[in-house]
């Protein structure tokens, strides 16, 4: 089995265990979380990456803390780097319960996104991926 049939393979697989995670905690419920301003739009949050225009978007529900995930990580990458703008990616968070650093490196990563930018959050999702094993909140800080 030559690469590409295994990126494929790890794809496939994280997207079946991602919707199998949203029908067992459905989260496909129209009433939403309470704890999310009603003024902030996905659009304008996006954590995107390659481009806007891109005709296919991956959309990817991931945990820092999981190592199947953090492999994922630059597969998906390297997919939008040689797509030439034809496939974006954009990161969704999906911290599991039984990740106790998971829910924080999340709340991290949006910081660092909203307040220093859409480069330095994949940066800091690399550098968080990278140390997947030993993630604790000494490793998560800045």
């Amino acid at each position: 089995m030559n690469h590409k049939h295994i990126a494929i393979s790890i794809l496939v697989g994280c997207l079946l265990v991602s919707f199998v995670i949203l029908i067992k905690f459905g989260l496909g419920n129209t009433e939403g979380d309470k704890s999310v301003s009603p003024n902030v739009s996905r659009e304008e949050n996006r954590l995107l990456y390659g481009s806007e225009k891109a005709d296919i978007v991956i959309v990817e529900f991931s945990d820092f803390e999981c190592p199947f995930c953090a492999r994922l990580h630059p597969t998906l990458k390297k997919i939008v780097d040689e797509s030439d703008g034809k496939i974006a990616w954009e990161y969704r968070h999906l911290p599991l319960p039984n990740h106790r650093n998971a829910k924080t490196a999340a709340i991290i990563s949006e910081c660092v996104a909203r307040n220093v930018g859409i480069d330095e959050f994949w940066s800091f999702s690399d550098l968080l991926f990278t140390n997947v094993s030993s993630l604790s909140p000494e490793t998560i800080s800045l």
